[in-house]
This record gives structure tokens, C-alpha cells and sequence, in this order.
């Protein structure tokens, strides 16, 4: 399994419980070092050694690219992609860019899991066994939002309203 945004929350809960079950875990994460953390009290708490960190910026094309070549050939192949758990997210107070251009909660939340997605989708698809690929999600998005077509960079907008911003990306 391949779980983003593993170290808090949902994601980390995810991680423990697949983990429980004597799965192997890809632990996706941008901080190094809290997925260093959070991976060491889940392989003591579980015994599952078979967790693994790896560092992917979703706000970074670059980083996706990487990630996923990483995870495909090479040394470091998996040969078996039992599930993409899609969990990793972020809320951002004020309106920032991510390296390509675009407004970081659209790029991280939307863009960047999309690109994930599209490139683990051949390789998950081509193995032995089937996949599954998740999106985790919180029912809030789909109250008193209309997904803004035309402004979905959020350039538009008088004043940034985070929350707002925030289930547009989710919901795209």
C-alpha cells in the first residue's frame, strides 16, 4: 500500500491499521523526518517491520515524477501495489503558489493526488493482483460549495477564504 499524508490523523491511523493486518506500507510523506518518527512507534506498536518512508512533495510535479519512478524500477521497485490510500491534504491560511504556479491547497489537494494517481494507474493495473486506489475525504466539502470553474486559482477573489478554497480543491 501506498498511504499519503501518513504521519497525522487519518492517514497515520491508516498506516497502523494496514500495518496490524502484516501489510507492507509505503509511508508518503514531505517531512523525513516526522515519517522517521511516526514509522518507529508503529513497527513497535505492530511488529510489522515492513513499513517504509518515502519523502513526496504533492505540491511539486518534480517530486510526484521522483516518488513514482522510485517506487516502479530500480532498486527500490515494488513489485506489488496493493492500494493507494489518497488521504494527504493541507489547509493554508493565505493564498501561496506552489513551484508550477498554482494556488498550493488546488496543487496539493487536486493536482498533485491527481498526478500521483495518473502515474501509479499503469503500473497498478499491470500486476498480478488487482488494486484499489482511495480518496479520503471529509463530508464538509459537499455543504454550501459550488466548485468555481472559472477561478479555480483562486485569483479572482476579493478576500481568500481558506475554508472555502480548501472544498473547492477537494471537490474539482
Amino acid at each position: 500500500f501506498v498511504v499519503t499524508g501518513a504521519t497525522s490523523g487519518i492517514g497515520r491511523a491508516t498506516t497502523e491499521q494496514l500495518a496490524r493486518h502484516g501489510a507492507r506500507v509505503i509511508m508518503a510523506c514531505r517531512d523525513r523526518d516526522l515519517c522517521v518518527k511516526e514509522r518507529r512507534d508503529i513497527v513497535l506498536g505492530t511488529g510489522n517491520k515492513q513499513i517504509y518512508c518515502r519523502q513526496v512533495d504533492l505540491s511539486s510535479y518534480e517530486s510526484i515524477r521522483n516518488f513514482v519512478a522510485k517506487l516502479t524500477s530500480g532498486k527500490t521497485k515494488m513489485d506489488q501495489i496493493d492500494g493507494l490510500i489518497n488521504n494527504a491534504g493541507l489547509i493554508a491560511k493565505e493564498r501561496r503558489l506552489t513551484k508550477e504556479g498554482t494556488e498550493l491547497m488546488f496543487g496539493v489537494n487536486h493536482l498533485g493526488t491527481f498526478l500521483l494517481t495518473a502515474l501509479l494507474l499503469e503500473p497498478m493495473l499491470n500486476q498480478k493482483s488487482p488494486a484499489r486506489i482511495v480518496f479520503v475525504n471529509t463530508e464538509t466539502i459537499f455543504r454550501d460549495t459550488n466548485v468555481n470553474w472559472d477561478d479555480l486559482n483562486s485569483e479572482k477573489t476579493t478576500k481568500f477564504d481558506p475554508i472555502m478554497v480548501n472544498k473547492q480543491s477537494k471537490l474539482a
